[in-house]
């Protein structure tokens, strides 16, 4: 990138349960006006498709831009390997960028104690005093944990 050119923010909004017209810019039926006014100054991809139904396969194809049976996530509960090699995280961060991950990554099984993402290193305060990333090529995460505690996620 030349040094007088200012680089792009990039900022990739993803959800669990999301149908293509479930933004008020596509449907006058709900109401986005946040969204909205994104996706009136960015892209929005109208026509996506997913590799997976379920959330953390697909999240791991979009950190690793690799299919489900060449990262091994196939379903909630299995882990990305953390050595697994350049992300796309780690591609902006070789660009010059500062990334950040804000929010549930389930790139890890969250009933595994030794991952990040697990409940019991929440209650484990000690350990993030010894964890000092990144995370999957993120140079910031603050990962939401926890909720997989709640009764209509027993097992994962």
């Amino acid at each position: 990138m030349p040094a007088d050119q200012k680089p792009l923010n990039v900022l990739l909004i993803t959800s669990d349960q999301q149908r293509w017209d479930c933004i008020g810019r596509l449907n006058p039926a709900i109401k986005t006006p946040n969204l909205d006014r994104l996706t009136a100054r960015g892209i929005t991809f109208d026509r996506g498709y997913t590799v997976n139904p379920v959330c953390t396969p697909s999240r791991c194809t979009l950190l690793t831009g690799q299919y489900p049976s060449k990262h091994g996530c196939f379903h909630v509960g299995t882990n990305l390997p953390e050595d697994y090699g350049a992300t796309v995280a780690h591609r902006f961060t070789e660009a010059g960028y500062d990334t950040a991950l804000l929010g549930k990554a389930h790139f890890q099984a969250c009933k595994d104690p030794a991952s990040p993402e697990s409940a019991p290193q929440v209650h484990d305060l000690d350990h993030f005093d010894h964890w000092h990333g990144p995370y999957f090529g993120f140079n910031h995460a603050e990962l939401v944990i926890g909720h997989t505690s709640e009764p209509h996620a027993a097992g994962m």
